[in-house]
This record gives structure tokens, sequence and C-alpha cells, in this order.
């Protein structure tokens, strides 16, 4: 994604005044990249990615790819010892908030792993919601995870309501352990049995308490086949209520999804939108006077 002349603007303005940080002292892997204020690559970086949100026009000095856990561990101790301010970014979908000084950037951090048997999955930080749907479905399995697969798993750090959740809850109600680096650098497991206050609060106050560098959750059968889509009203609620009315004999309490959304721009009639998942073996073919669409379900 290209950034905005304004944020170019302020990207180049804010290099007039860049201070170096000395890195002299901050042990990392081979496969660590480090990004420079002041240099074209770190400029390459903010024009082709949603990497950093700016504040005031003050962008950080350094931005670092790391490259094990161990590097982020390294870098939050140097932080500590420099008195600097550092933010993370994961993988990701709006941009980061951003500290002045350092900012950890886990994009590249995308490994998935897979227990078919136990029919759980690792996840590291830079991971997206589609890189979870594409790695377990060769195993007939599926996460829990969110309706936008241009989310990162910050998504299990606030809650994550999917098409899964009838069933199967919160995406964060199928977390098993996170992995997380502390405040001191410290690296520990938080779960149920570890930890289980710091476990309680990662699960929806995330950032507050440390950096997950991976997480382990729960993966479900793919119980049958998926039908879904959008219908389109060109009218008030009230014709939903009549499409609810035809619907809800075929439904049972856990099988489908639904969300609606009601658009309206200035001088144009408003759009009711039903954005509608459901599985099962049965295909219902629904029309209506009001529908712009045909729905399959």
């Amino acid at each position: 994604m290209e950034t905005s002349g304004l944020t170019l603007f302020l990207i180049l303005g804010s290099l007039l005044f860049s201070s170096a940080i000395d890195l002299s002292s901050l042990v990392l892997s081979t496969e660590a990249i480090v990004y420079e204020k002041g240099t074209q690559e770190y400029i390459n970086l903010l024009r082709t990615t949603v990497t950093v949100r700016s504040k005031d026009g003050v962008l950080p000095l350094v931005i670092i790819q790391p490259g094990s856990v161990q590097d982020v561990i390294n870098i939050v101790k140097f932080s500590n010892r420099n008195h600097l301010g550092l933010s993370v970014k994961g993988g990701s979908h709006t941009d980061a908030s951003t500290a002045p000084d350092i900012v950890i950037d886990m994009a590249s951090r995308k490994n998935i792993s897979i227990d078919p048997v136990s029919k759980t999955a690792v996840l590291e930080s830079g991971v997206l919601m589609r890189d979870i749907d594409l790695a377990t479905k060769p195993f007939g399995l599926a996460a829990v995870i969110g309706v936008c697969y241009t989310v990162g798993i910050g998504l299990y750090g606030f809650g994550g309501l999917g098409v899964l959740s009838r069933i199967h809850g919160l995406a964060l109600d199928n977390i098993i352990y996170y992995d997380v680096v502390t405040a001191n650098g410290e690296l520990v497991r938080a779960s149920d049995t570890e930890n289980p206050d710091l476990f309680f609060a990662l699960r929806g106050a995330l950032p507050n308490y440390g950096i997950a560098v991976s997480l382990k959750v729960k993966l479900h059968d793919v119980l049958s086949n998926f039908y879904g889509g959008n219908i389109i009203f060109l009218s008030e609620q009230s014709t939903f209520r009549r499409f609810w009315q035809w619907f809800a004999p075929y439904a049972s309490d856990r099988n489908f999804s639904l969300r609606t959304f009601t658009y309206k721009l200035t001088g144009q009639p408003a759009v009711f939108l039903v954005d509608l998942v459901i599985w099962g073996d049965t295909c219902l073919l629904y029309t209506s006077d009001a529908a712009d669409d045909l729905l399959c379900v």
C-alpha cells in the first residue's frame, strides 16, 4: 500500500530532524533487518508497507524487523537500558501507533505450525487471518478467526468474532497459551496453568502487558459445506424482518453466522446489508422483490 502525499510530506519533513540511536551495543541475529531514519531503505519501507502512524509528524528513529525471539528480548532490554520509547507492530491491518524511538515490526514473523492430531496451531505474531485459513484448510480444520482476512493476530487479544463463534466462542476463547516477552525482557508462557493472571489479562488487554511472540490456539473440524454471501435490501429494516421470518425455521441455534449493516449516503436511500454464512447440506434460495441480489444459503 502506498502512503498518501500528506504522509510522505510528514515522513520527509521529520527525516530532517532525525537523531540517530547508537545501536552498537544491540545484539541481533543475522536475519534481523534494521531500518534507520534518514536512510532510503527506511523511506521505501514506509512507502510500500502500512507500518507506522506518525504522531504530529514524528516518526520512530529505528524500525527493526526481528529475526528471532531472542532479537525481541534483546531489543526490549536495550530500550530499557537506554531509556528509549518502544512500540510494536504486528502483521497488520491498521497502522501501528509509534514510540518516537524504536518500533519492532513483527510482519515477517509468519510461521504457522499445525498439529492435526491434537488439533492445535502455533502462530507467530506476524500472521494474518488469511494465513491461518490457508494453513489449516489442507487438514480439514479451521481456527476461530475474524471475518476480515487482512487482520493480524492482535485480534486474539481483543475478542475475535467470526463465523465459527456461535459454536466455538470468540477467538480469544480458543487460545491455549501465549509466549510473551515482558517489559523487563523476560520470555514467559501464559496459560491457564502458567502465569494464569497474565493469561487472563492478555485476553482483552494484550498490548498493555507484553509482546506476544507466538500463541497456541485450538483448531476445529470443518463440519460440512459452507454457503454464504450478501443480500442487499434497498429499503428499511422491516424488509429484513420478513427475510428473517422466512429463514428462521431453517436455522439451528448454532449453524449460521449473521451480521447486518446499514449504509446511508447523503441524498441516497438507505441500503441494508445482510452478511450471512450457513453450514449444512441443504441449499436454500431466497428471492424477494426488495432484494438486489439472490443468496444461495
